[in-house]
């Protein structure tokens, strides 16, 4: 069995929980590979070399030119219109991602044995915290349907329109719209849309 981890980041809670699993996997003899956000750093100094076995900032294949191009400038025009619709949220207000992260994260990574076809057995992929590093229509669109994919829910944005917590609200349900957290939101805002990229 072949394992890989995906998570945005190598700190934080959600980062500690998979790469502790990762490293249990190892220990006990499963192949297993942690793939992180490039530009990710180790913040922990005391970390030997063992403790960093299999851990991969993320390479994606990138489209030809022109493809990449207009990838960009639709990436962008997301992006900010995804700022000006959260812009203003009041203090204390939820962490909100977008399910786009970068323009094509299409499977699997330049970088990863599955791209040479090098696995030779079942392929499991685990996501973790995977916002503002999966960009979910790619990603997803590119998996076949045999490929086992596992998702630990390490807070609740895979199932909202952009939330990570709901703080008690209920619209995710009914396939978000009208979020408290958007400050002119509406039946068809940010909230709404971006839970439609995930269905």
């Amino acid at each position: 069995m072949y394992i890989s981890h995906f998570n945005t980041f190598l700190q934080g809670g959600a980062s500690t929980a998979a790469q502790q699993l990762h490293r249990a996997l190892l220990t006990n003899g499963v192949a297993s590979r942690f793939q992180y956000l490039a530009g990710e750093t180790f913040s922990d100094p005391h970390l030997g070399v063992d403790d960093r076995q299999e851990f991969y900032s993320t390479s994606w294949s990138s489209p030809g030119a022109l493809q990449g191009a207009a990838d960009a400038v639709r990436f962008r025009l997301h992006r900010q219109a995804f700022k000006r619709a959260t812009r203003g949220a009041d203090k204390g207000a939820e962490i909100f991602t977008s399910p786009h992260g970068k323009p094509s994260t299409k499977w699997p990574p330049l970088d990863h044995p599955a791209h040479q076809q090098r696995i030779d057995q079942q392929h499991i992929i685990h996501l973790h915290w995977i916002s503002k590093f999966i960009d979910f229509p790619s990603f997803f669109g590119s998996l076949t349907t045999e490929q086992p994919v596992v998702w630990t829910l390490h807070d609740m944005n895979a199932l909202t329109g952009g939330c990570h917590f709901s703080g008690g609200c209920q619209r995710f349900r009914l396939g978000c719209g009208n979020c408290p957290q958007i400050k002119q939101s509406h039946q068809n805002d940010m909230s709404f849309r971006s839970f439609e990229t995930k269905r």
